[in-house]
């Protein structure tokens, strides 16, 4: 594949990723980010959840209590959201064609590469496990 840009890269990745990246932002903005026990950061922790012929990914992670959801319990808590349309209302339909699906997340883990997206600040940062506590804030 050819060298793309960031911003083409947002483009292609947006319509279908405009949940997450939300999502992201905002766990961010409200310092509720984890540290796991091997230094890395969580924000989303997205999940595939098909209805249909489209996959829609949505966060695992709960950023009230540090936790990531399992399968179940995510598709539990989105999926009503979904076949109400109240997720596409806010986002547009951001359900990922099924043939489309693997290349879509490729492209968008090329932006988050490319992009400072996985550039979380400290300061975000709510639940550490890899330090072994949790912060008081």
């Amino acid at each position: 594949m050819a060298d793309v840009s960031v911003k083409k890269l947002k483009q292609a990745t947006m319509p279908f990723m405009s949940f997450v990246d939300q999502f992201h932002n905002d766990v961010v903005g409200s310092k509720k980010a984890r540290r796991n026990e091997d230094g890395s950061i969580t924000t989303v922790f997205s999940t595939g959840i098909k209805v249909g012929d489209k996959i829609y990914e949505v966060p695992s992670y709960d950023p009230s209590t540090g936790k990531v959801l399992n399968e179940r319990d995510t598709r539990k808590k989105y999926l009503p959201l979904i076949e109400s349309g109240k997720l596409q209302k806010k986002y547009g339909d951001f359900g990922i064609p099924e043939s489309n699906y693997k290349t879509i997340l490729n492209l968008y883990q090329s932006y988050k590469n490319k992009s400072d997206y996985n550039k979380v600040p400290d300061s975000a940062i709510k639940f550490d496990f890899f330090k072994g506590i949790q912060r008081k804030k």
